[in-house]
């Protein structure tokens, strides 16, 4: 048996075009890919999702407002962070996954820049045949509250338990040569190096779709010393790109760590 780690990022199910805004039909299709994947491989799952409009909007406000994040903004943020992972357990467990959320307050906390998980209930979970899901949370500090996110969530993860193998389902294909959007003759990467991603980085080569969320995710990881690991970044809106990227076949980008 095989343990892979799963990120669904927040764009994918919740669109940041409007607050609290669920996509119902997104959630309920990446449900029934993790289902089919858990019943044809017989392997493990631990599953990590995003905030996208239900945390966004409100940490940007508090941030915005107070400068900080109080423990009003946490316990509000706290509160729709669990409306959005009830419509993804629901969703879940009405495809036959046998998952248990697991709020990362409740067993994360931030030493200074990076955090501090307890991860044996996690373990335990997986061992004993559940999926554990967890997502971009507010969580303790030392100094007030934080927002961890389910990129560096789902890393402390893998980090922690020896996973070496993470599917990202994003809300693009991967990483392209060029912005896409802008570059009709831009290549998507099939591979690609950590490394290489982050010396194109400072050397001011890559692309505005790498210097956003994959450039991050590949700096959260450097950070926490993740080698040995294969991600593959690929986009989750497009039916079947989940199942087929955790079964090996990644339509996207696989980058090397």
């Amino acid at each position: 048996m095989r343990v892979k780690a799963v990120k669904v990022g927040g764009s994918v199910i919740a669109p940041k075009n409007r607050p609290l805004n669920a996509d119902i039909p997104a959630i309920l299709r990446l449900a029934e890919e993790l289902s089919n994947y858990l019943r044809d491989s017989g392997n493990q799952l631990v599953l990590v999702h995003g905030g996208g409009s239900f945390g966004h909007y409100l940490v940007k406000e508090c941030l915005t407002r107070d400068g900080e994040l109080r423990r009003e903004c946490f316990s509000r943020v706290a509160h729709y962070m669990m409306m959005l992972n009830s419509f993804v357990m629901e969703a879940l467990l009405s495809s036959e996954v046998p998952a248990a959320s697991l709020p990362p307050r409740s067993i994360c906390f931030f030493r200074g820049k990076l955090p501090e998980c307890f991860v044996d209930a996690v373990k335990e979970l997986v061992s004993k045949g559940v999926t554990p899901v967890l997502f971009g949370d507010v969580i303790p500090s030392s100094t007030g509250f934080e927002v961890i996110s389910g990129d560096m969530l789902v890393w402390e993860l893998v980090k922690e338990l020896g996973i070496k193998e993470v599917v990202f389902a994003t809300d693009v294909n991967g990483i392209y040569t060029d912005d896409p959007k802008k570059n009709p003759k831009a290549k998507l990467l099939k591979e690609v190096r950590a490394d290489e991603v982050l010396r194109e980085a400072i050397e001011g080569e890559v692309t505005s779709s790498v210097t956003g969320g994959a450039l991050e995710k590949v700096k959260v990881a450097v950070e926490l010393g993740i080698k040995g690991v294969k991600a593959s970044v690929i986009n989750g809106l497009v039916p079947g790109n989940l199942y087929n990227a955790l079964r090996g076949k990644v339509e996207g980008t696989v980058i090397w760590f």
